[in-house]
C-alpha cells in the first residue's frame, strides 16, 4: 500500500500540484474537462439522447419575462396534437429542482413548460397579475399565482399543444400557484351549470331546485322553442370548447391543496349550490410531511371528497359527484387505468378524479423522489391518457413509470458542481505564484505539537455546536429573519443565515477559549492564523476572491449556453443569476464575510499541518460537518419510529447544508493549508454562499416594483 502511496505523491509532485504553476494549470484544465464532460453527459439525459429539445425560453405576458425551460419532444411540427404540463417549483428554490419531473415526462411525449415563478430565478417581477385582487391591489391568499396562470395561456397558443389536455403541477408553495391557476381557469362550474345558467340568464327559464342538476339539454328541449333551440345550440358549442379547453388536471406535491380542494358555493339556475373546483386533482405528499401528512382526514377533504366524514383512502381514486353528494372508489392509483375502466374515465373527462398517497420521505424530499417522480408521470399518463401516444391506441408503447432516466442527469450535474468549486484550488495556486499576489501567501505558522486530550474536547464542542446551530435554525429560521428591502430573500433563507449566525457566536465562545489557552501556554495561538497580512494584502485576497468567482461564474454560462445544464444536486444549486442578484449578493457579504471569517478560524486554529493532506482534509470535515449529519440521521430514524405530525428537526429547507458545510470546510482548511491564512477561504466561502443563497433561493415572494440594475442591464 505504501508502494501505491509514494507512486501517487510522485506523480502529484510531477503533474497535478499546487505546489506549481504548471501543476495549476493542470489542475485547472482536467477541472474544467470535468466540468465540461459532465454537463455533455447531464445533457445527454436531458434530451433523452437526443429525442428531447430543451429550449431556454422566456414569455412576456404583463411587462416581466417568465423565464422558463420549454420541453418538446424531438421532431414536433405543427400537425402534431400533445398533451402538455406546467412544472411549479416551491418557495425557496428555483425552476432546477423541477427539471426531473419535465425530463421524464417528456420523455413520455409530453411537452412541458418548467418555469420559474415571477420575482424569482430570472423571471421579472411584474407590478401585479391577476392574483392582486385584495386591498391594495393585493391578496394574500391569491399571492402564490405568479405566473402559472400566464403560462397556461402560452401553451395554449402553441400549435402543437392539444388544449383539451393541459395539466399543472407544483411543489410547497407551487402547489398553491398550481392550484390557484386551476381556480382561475376552470372555476367551479360544471359544463352542465354554465349551460344552465344560460337557460335562466339568457332566456329567462325559471328553474327548481330539483331541476338544475337535470340535463340542460333535456331541459332546452323542454323550454324552449325552435329557434332558442337553435340559438341555445350554438351557445352549447361555445360553452363547450370553452370548458374542454381548460386546464384538465393538477397534480400538487408537498400540499394539502388549501386554495382548490374546499367546495365553493355558486349560483346554478339562480339557485345556490356548492361545487368542487372543475379539474382533475391529485394530491402526492411525504407521511413525514409536516402539515400535509394528514391531508386526507381534514375537514375539506371529507366533504369534497363526500366520504361520509371518513378520511379519504390513500392510493386510491375517487369520482365525486356534486349533485348528489356521493363519492365512488374507483381502484387503486398505480393499477387503475382509464383503458380499463369506463368509470375511471368518465371521471377524468368529468374532472371528477380526485387522488391522494402518502409516500414514505419529507417535504423537500418530494421533489427529489424517484417515487414521487413515478407518481406524477402515473397521475398525467391517466388524467391526459397518453404515454407516447393516446394509452387507448393500441399501437401506442407506453414508458413504464418506474423507468427513469434523471438521476444520472442530477449525478453529472454533482460532478460538475463539484468540479466547479474545487476549481477555486489551482485558480488561487496559480495566482499566488505571480508577483502581484504572493505576498497574499503569509509565513506558516509554528504550532506546538498538538495536545490530544485538547483536541478531542475541541472537536466534541464543534459537534455539539454544530448541532445546536442547524436544530435552532430548522425550528426558527424562517421567522427569525423577516424579509427586507435591504435583503430581500423569500422567508425560507432565513434558516441557511440563522444556521451560520449560531455557527460563528459557537466560533467565537471557541476562540475566546483559544484565548485563555494561549495566555496559559505562552503560544498565541491566534496569531497563527495571520489575520494581520496588512491592508493592502486583504485586498489582493478579496480580488482573487472575485477573480475566482468570476471564473466559476463564466463556466456556468458556458454549460449553461451549450447544453443547458447548472450547478446543482437537489437543494444544493449555483444558478443563473440576474444582475440584480449580484447587488443582493454584495449586501448578503457584508454578513456573509464577518461568519466565514470566524468559521475559517475555529477550522484552522492550532491544528497539527503534519498529517497528509488527504487525512488532514478527512478529520476536519467529518468534524466540521457531524452535528449537521447527526441531527438529520436522528431526524430519519424518530420519524421512521413514531411520527406525529412533528419532526425532531424538519430538514425542509436546509438538506442542501448536509454537502455544503462539507464542501466550505474543505475549501477554508485548503486554502488556509495554501495561503497560511483565513482570508481568502473565507472571502471565497462567503461569495460561494452567496451566489448559492440568492441565485437558488429567489428573492422576496410577493410583488414589488421591477429594480433598475434588471432593466439597465436586461439580465
Amino acid at each position: 500500500m505504501k508502494y501505491y502511496e509514494r507512486k501517487w505523491e510522485k506523480m502529484k509532485e510531477k503533474k497535478f500540484t499546487l505546489k506549481t504553476a504548471a501543476g495549476c494549470k493542470r489542475l485547472i484544465a482536467l477541472f474544467l474537462i470535468v466540468i465540461l464532460l459532465s454537463s455533455f453527459f447531464a445533457n445527454l439525459v436531458s434530451s433523452d439522447g437526443g429525442k428531447v429539445k430543451v429550449s431556454h425560453l422566456k414569455i412576456d405576458a404583463r411587462g416581466a419575462e417568465l423565464d422558463g425551460d420549454l420541453y418538446v419532444p424531438a421532431g414536433t411540427s405543427d400537425s402534431d396534437c400533445l398533451p402538455a404540463v406546467i412544472t411549479i417549483h416551491g418557495g425557496g428554490v428555483v425552476k432546477g429542482v423541477m427539471k426531473h419531473f419535465a425530463e421524464e415526462l417528456c420523455r413520455r411525449g409530453f411537452v412541458v413548460y418548467n418555469i420559474n415563478a415571477y420575482g424569482q430565478g430570472l423571471s421579472e417581477q411584474p407590478k401585479s397579475d391577476d392574483a392582486g385582487l385584495g386591498e391594495n391591489g393585493f391578496d394574500v391568499r391569491a399571492k402564490p399565482l405568479q405566473g402559472a396562470w400566464d403560462a397556461v395561456d402560452f401553451l395554449r397558443s402553441l400549435k402543437y399543444v392539444d388544449k383539451t389536455k393541459i395539466g399543472i403541477t407544483g411543489h410547497s408553495m407551487g402547489s398553491r400557484r398550481a392550484g390557484l391557476a386551476a381556480i382561475f381557469d376552470c372555476g367551479y362550474l360544471t359544463l352542465n351549470d354554465m349551460l344552465v345558467n344560460e337557460l335562466t340568464d339568457v332566456f329567462g327559464v325559471t328553474l327548481t331546485e330539483e331541476e338544475i342538476n337535470t340535463n340542460a339539454d333535456e331541459l332546452a328541449a323542454k323550454y324552449l322553442n325552435d329557434d332558442q333551440l337553435a340559438y341555445f345550440n350554438r351557445l352549447k358549442e361555445e360553452d363547450t370548447e370553452y370548458y374542454n379547453s381548460r386546464v384538465k388536471s393538477i397534480c400538487l406535491l408537498g400540499s394539502n391543496a388549501n386554495l382548490v380542494n374546499p367546495l365553493k358555493t355558486v349560483t346554478v339556475g339562480g339557485h345556490e349550490v356548492q361545487r368542487n373546483c372543475q379539474v382533475d386533482i391529485g394530491v402526492i405528499t411525504g407521511d413525514w410531511d409536516t402539515g400535509y401528512w394528514a391531508f386526507n382526514a381534514e375537514e375539506n377533504t371529507k366533504a369534497a371528497w363526500y366520504t361520509n366524514g371518513q378520511p379519504a383512502k390513500h392510493g386510491i381514486w375517487y369520482a365525486v359527484d356534486d349533485a348528489t353528494k356521493t363519492s365512488q372508489e374507483l381502484g387503486e392509483f398505480r393499477s387503475l387505468s382509464v383503458k380499463d375502466s369506463q368509470a375511471f374515465k368518465e371521471a377524468v373527462e368529468n374532472r371528477t378524479a380526485r387522488m391522494c398517497i402518502l409516500n414514505t420521505e419529507t417535504h423537500s424530499k418530494n421533489f427529489f423522489s424517484v417515487r414521487t417522480t413515478a407518481d406524477v408521470v402515473k397521475f398525467f399518463e391517466q388524467t391526459l391518457e397518453y404515454n407516447r401516444g393516446s394509452i387507448y391506441d393500441p399501437a401506442t408503447q407506453p414508458l413504464d413509470a418506474e423507468n427513469h432516466t434523471w438521476v444520472w442527469r442530477a449525478i453529472f450535474n454533482c460532478i460538475a458542481m463539484f468540479s466547479m468549486l474545487f476549481l477555486s484550488f489551482p485558480l488561487v495556486g496559480l495566482m499566488t505564484k505571480s508577483p502581484f499576489f504572493a505576498p497574499c501567501v503569509a509565513e506558516p505558522a509554528k504550532i506546538p505539537a498538538p495536545n490530544k486530550k485538547r483536541g478531542y474536547i475541541f472537536y466534541l464542542a464543534t459537534i455539539v455546536i454544530t448541532f445546536i446551530s442547524i436544530y435552532i435554525a430548522n425550528a426558527k429560521g424562517m421567522s427569525f429573519f423577516p424579509t427586507t428591502w435591504f435583503w430581500p430573500t423569500s422567508g425560507t433563507g432565513g434558516i441557511a443565515l440563522l444556521f451560520v449566525g449560531f455557527l460563528a457566536i459557537g466560533s467565537i465562545l471557541m476562540l475566546i477559549a483559544w484565548a485563555v489557552i494561549s495566555k496559559k501556554e505562552g503560544h498565541n495561538y491566534l496569531k497563527d492564523l495571520n489575520f494581520g497580512i496588512g491592508f493592502k494584502n486583504v485586498l489582493k485576497s478579496l480580488l482573487m476572491a472575485l477573480i475566482v468567482i468570476f471564473v466559476c461564474y463564466m463556466t456556468l454560462a458556458i454549460i449553461s449556453g451549450l447544453f443547458n445544464q447548472d450547478y446543482r444536486f437537489w437543494m444544493m444549486s449555483f444558478p443563473e443569476m440576474k444582475t440584480e442578484h449580484w447587488f443582493v449578493c454584495l449586501r448578503f457579504l457584508i454578513y456573509f464575510i464577518p461568519v466565514y471569517l470566524l468559521l475559517g478560524a475555529t477550522t484552522n486554529i492550532a491544528l497539527p499541518n503534519d498529517d497528509p493532506d488527504w487525512k488532514d482534509i478527512i478529520i476536519t470535515v467529518i468534524v466540521g460537518s457531524l452535528g449537521v449529519w447527526i441531527c438529520c440521521l436522528i431526524n430519519i430514524l424518530a420519524a421512521k419510529a413514531s411520527f406525529n405530525g412533528k419532526l425532531f428537526s424538519s430538514f425542509i429547507c436546509s438538506y442542501q447544508m448536509l454537502m455544503f458545510v462539507p464542501a466550505t470546510i474543505v475549501i477554508s482548511r485548503k486554502f488556509y493549508k495554501l495561503t497560511n491564512s483565513v482570508w481568502v477561504g473565507a472571502f471565497i466561502n462567503a461569495m460561494f454562499l452567496a451566489w448559492s443563497f440568492v441565485g437558488g433561493n429567489g428573492l422576496a415572494d410577493g410583488y414589488y416594483a421591477q429594480r433598475f440594475a434588471s432593466i439597465f442591464f436586461g439580465v
